[in-house]
């Protein structure tokens, strides 16, 4: 009879964030976060990573780095990557909209409290993001290392947030990809 031995994986993940005030209205914030496979058996799918979408690389679609191989058709686009590292850095700073002075009626008062027509931050961003297989082959990465720069992801974009809700334009650079247009209820990091 064969015998049955445990599926173990080791994963490693991490967010680091560093936030930097240099000037009363003006910041600069900083995030790098890595997820994925470091030893054990291969990931399980539903354990495995991409890059690509609004969160950490908004210029770019859902799930635009799959580690899928390019024959490979799946409408679900699932996450193959073993391992996954993105930075994100922006800058904000305090601007005054005045928009509320433009409420024809004061009875609008409420809207403009809840919706933050006053002020809000100008942020300009960069991201770039990874996803890749590990270990020895084709169109892997060995598992001592990380792809070169090169080969990462990246996007800029401006975007306007009055701390209830954001507005964000994002472009891939060197790609064919649109400029995206991302509304958010919360800060991206």
């Amino acid at each position: 009879t064969p015998s049955c031995r445990p599926y173990r994986d080791g994963t490693l993940s991490f967010d680091a964030r560093r936030y930097t005030r240099f000037a009363p209205a003006s910041r600069v914030n900083l995030r790098v976060v890595g997820k994925g496979w470091i030893g054990g058996d291969p990931l399980p799918v539903q354990r495995r990573v991409s890059v690509g979408g609004p969160d950490l690389l908004p210029g770019y679609g859902f799930r635009a780095v799959t580690c899928a191989p390019a024959t490979f058709t799946d409408a679900a686009r699932a996450a193959l990557c073993d391992r996954m590292l993105a930075t994100q850095l922006e800058v904000r700073t305090r601007v005054n909209l005045g928009l509320s002075s433009l409420l024809p009626d004061r009875d609008l008062y409420g809207l403009d409290q809840l919706l933050n027509l006053e002020q809000a931050d100008l942020v300009l961003f960069g991201n770039a993001g990874a996803a890749w297989l590990a270990g020895d082959g084709p169109g892997r990465v060995p598992s001592n290392r990380i792809p070169v720069f090169g080969e990462w992801k990246k996007d800029v974009g401006v975007g306007i947030d009055t701390g209830t809700f954001a507005l964000y334009l994002a472009k891939a650079i060197g790609e064919a990809e649109p400029v995206r247009f991302t509304v958010r209820l919360e800060r991206r990091f």
